[in-house]
Order: C-alpha cells, then sequence, then structure tokens
C-alpha cells in the first residue's frame, strides 16, 4: 500500500498543524510549571488548555503568514 503524492502532502500539513499545537500546550504548561514552583500563580487544568489553544492558534498564524510578515511573497 503506497501513499499517493496528495495524501502524503496532506498528511504532512496535518502533521505539521499537529505539532504547532502541541508546542503551544506544551509552552502553556511549562509556563504554567514555572509559575508555580516560583510560587507566583498556579493555575487551573482548564485555565492551561485554554491559554495553550491560544498560543497555539499564534504560532500557526505566525508559522502560516511568516513569509507575509516578513514582506515576502509566499511560493
Amino acid at each position: 500500500m503506497f501513499i499517493t503524492p496528495e495524501n502524503k502532502e496532506v498528511l504532512i500539513k496535518r502533521a505539521s498543524s499537529l505539532m504547532w499545537r502541541l508546542g503551544g500546550m506544551v509552552l502553556a504548561y511549562l509556563i504554567a510549571f514555572i509559575l508555580k514552583t516560583l510560587d507566583l500563580l498556579e493555575i487551573a487544568t482548564e485555565y492551561k488548555v485554554v491559554i495553550g489553544l491560544i498560543i497555539s492558534e499564534l504560532t500557526k498564524f505566525y508559522n502560516i503568514n511568516l513569509p507575509i510578515l516578513k514582506g515576502r511573497k509566499s511560493a
């Protein structure tokens, strides 16, 4: 069973999207962990998830629009 080039492209895009979202979640939990460790702030799990989703959407937006933000046309 071989993956067609079209399916491979879709798979790569979905994996990339997953990595951006995972990165956002990891960053949110890392920030929450550091704040808790320093006894500055304890964030509830629900808020960590929301903050992670917001961060992941921002990083995804930045990744998609990076060529535009740098003043170059997208290929």
